[in-house]
């Protein structure tokens, strides 16, 4: 793996006109967004003249109040470029965008989770820290140039809901960089509301809805079918991260899992709230993550991904 002045050095020795796309992982968080858009207006302030991030269509709506406009695409047909993955553990997770990695001349992979695959030729990977934007952070802090208000927003939101909310995967440090990227008198108040707690009528409908249909059967567990008139409007991260940290804060919930079926597919998170290191599992399931919090997709049949979760947790929590 690199260090941060390596990478440093790569992207300062990228020629002005070469290139560069970024892109974040499939069904998009606000982590891979905010890294994504963050890493384009920076490479952008030390010169790169072509930079491009790919978010996919249906991800658009998530970053309309960032007034990002000018970097994004749908499709980039570019030659001889560089590929740069954020948040992302492995080039499957670029989903629709995959292309884009075997036909990169360089690859640069920046990422935190502790399931990354390593495919690139050059890793910045930090397991041990909150979130993408809080190496960004780092990163960027090794280049003679300040941040500005719009980098400071979009890490700042990354951070935020990586950590939802400041309650999990913080150390001194992340907070210090909080602190840090205050002062450049961001609107953390606005940024918070709408990344992490506003939620639509639709989005109340669908969590009273999953509130009422856990199951517990050595772990507790929701199943949500997309074909449901209250899920099938609702995107995959708008379910998982604004609806789960809720489910997963209940008094009795040990470890927590949410399934949802989409056609022949299932997408899955597992959320720990003891120790026990969930990434095995949905590595297993061909997925990955962190220790506490992992995700897959699946082409096995619910009742097969139960039949192993339930084996991998009871083993696991016996061994507790």
């Amino acid at each position: 793996m690199n260090s941060y002045e390596e990478i440093k050095n790569i992207l300062v020795n990228i020629p002005e006109e070469q290139p560069i796309i970024i892109s974040g992982h499939e069904n998009a968080d606000m982590d891979s967004i905010g890294a994504s858009l963050a890493l384009a207006h920076f490479l952008n302030d030390i010169g790169k003249k072509d930079v491009n991030v790919l978010i996919s269509e249906k991800d658009m709506y998530k970053i309309m109040w960032f007034n990002n406009n000018k970097f994004i695409s749908t499709n980039v047909e570019k030659e001889n470029y560089v590929l740069i993955m954020v948040d992302v553990d492995r080039k499957q997770r670029l989903a629709e965008f995959e292309s884009y990695f075997d036909k990169a001349n360089i690859v640069i992979n920046i990422d935190h989770h502790e399931s990354n695959k390593k495919h690139a030729k050059y890793l910045l990977i930090d397991e041990r820290i909150s979130s993408t934007c809080e190496i960004l952070f780092n990163l960027f802090s090794c280049f003679d140039k300040k941040l500005n208000k719009e980098i400071a927003s979009l890490l700042y939101a990354g951070i935020l809901t990586d950590t939802t909310c400041f309650s999990h995967r913080l150390t001194a440090k992340t907070m210090k960089i909080i602190s840090s990227l205050l002062e450049y008198e961001i609107d953390y108040q606005y940024i918070t509301k709408k990344t992490y707690l506003e939620r639509s009528m639709l989005e109340i409908y669908a969590l009273s809805k999953m509130l009422n249909s856990i199951k517990y059967d050595v772990f507790h567990y929701v199943v949500i079918d997309k074909k449901e008139p209250v899920f099938s409007n609702l995107e995959y991260s708008m379910l998982f991260k604004k609806m789960v940290p809720i489910l997963k804060n209940i008094q009795e919930v040990k470890v927590l899992g949410i399934f949802l079926i989409d056609g022949d597919k299932v997408f899955g998170e597992f959320k720990s709230n003891i120790d026990i290191d969930v990434s095995v599992l949905a590595r297993e399931l061909g997925g990955g993550g962190h220790r506490k919090s992992a995700g897959f997709t699946s082409s096995l049949s619910l009742e097969k991904i139960l039949k192993i979760s339930k084996k991998y947790i009871q083993k696991s929590i016996a061994n507790t």
